[in-house]
């Protein structure tokens, strides 16, 4: 199971999993757009047939880092805190605060009500940047999953 709420007004990210809970800050709401951006990146990556992905939700000073491994229709998500600004030091250095396994449709669908939330906030011009893009290949490739057999799914033919 994994459940994502976003604070756009703290710049926070309320992650939960089975048996466990992490909040994220972003801070300024520029950072927030770039973090989502980026986990919105890795899901479609892993909607798109890549085994592994990676997100990064930087801090002044830190960063967690998003760690995802696709099996079939499951992930593991694990996320790592770096206390040095934004770094890009081996995995083994972040202290490990957050891991879950969770079904692909599920992370993918939270992940997609994170963004469609950003986007819903903001100008309708802007809504055609990156985040809006993310939105609309989100919900393509979600709805083309669901309808592929689960043969078909595990093959995971990029679009």
């Amino acid at each position: 199971m994994i459940r994502l709420e976003l604070d756009p007004t703290s710049g926070s990210l309320h992650v939960r999993g089975n048996d466990t809970s992490v909040e994220l800050f972003a801070g300024p709401r520029s950072w927030v757009y770039s973090a989502i951006s980026s986990l919105a990146d890795a899901v479609i990556n892993l909607l798109s047939g890549l085994e592994n992905a990676r997100a990064f939700w930087n801090l002044d000073p830190g960063q967690f880092r998003w760690l995802f491994e696709r099996h079939g229709e499951h992930a593991v998500v694990r996320i790592l805190e770096f206390g040095d600004g934004f770094t890009n030091v081996d995995d083994s250095h972040g202290e490990h605060v957050f891991e879950t396994a969770c079904r692909l449709a599920e992370l993918a669908g939270q992940t997609l009500s994170v963004v469609h939330s950003i986007n819903d906030q903001v100008e309708p011009q802007l809504v055609d940047t990156t985040l809006g893009t993310q939105e609309r290949l989100l919900r393509q490739l979600i709805r083309q999953r669901k309808r592929l057999g689960p043969e078909q799914r595990s093959a995971d033919a990029t679009p």
